[in-house]
Order: C-alpha cells, then structure tokens, then sequence
C-alpha cells in the first residue's frame, strides 16, 4: 500500500510589515524621590481600587517601602521589615 505525502504548503508571499511609531516619544514625567513618591502611588492606587477601598485595604505611611519590602521577602524564608 503506497502512502501518500502530505501537501507542501507554500512559502509566505514577501511583504513588508511596518509597525507605526511615534516620530518622537513623549516626554515622561521625572518620578518623585523615595520619601516624597508615597503620595503619588497612593493617588494612583486610589484611582485604580477606589478611595474607599484603598483606605480600607492600605496604610499610606511608607507605602512604597512597605511594597518593595513584601516583594522583595517573597522569595526568602525570613524577612525584613520595613
């Protein structure tokens, strides 16, 4: 009995495919220093999970370093505080 080969597909036809870009990227706005980026994260976290929800759920004090500090313990046994 004699098997027959699959088809061969044919080759990709040769387009060129150009993604748009900006000519210039916008400008980004400079973060806030450590001590002072506590109330920019926490207008933005409120802006995502509402203000009743981030008062109910988060402490605003040291919030960034309260992040970085969970973050970085994921991985570890022990932990720091912040």
């Amino acid at each position: 009995m004699a098997t027959v080969a699959p088809p061969v597909p044919e080759p990709p036809s040769h387009r060129t495919i150009r993604c748009p870009r900006p000519e210039a990227p916008e400008p980004r706005k400079p973060l806030p220093a450590l001590d002072a980026s506590d109330a920019a994260l926490a207008q933005s976290l409120s802006g995502v999970f509402g203000a009743r929800s981030f008062a109910q759920f988060f402490r605003p004090e040291s919030l960034v370093r309260r992040i970085v500090a969970t973050v970085d313990n994921l991985p570890r046994r022990s932990y720091a505080s912040a």
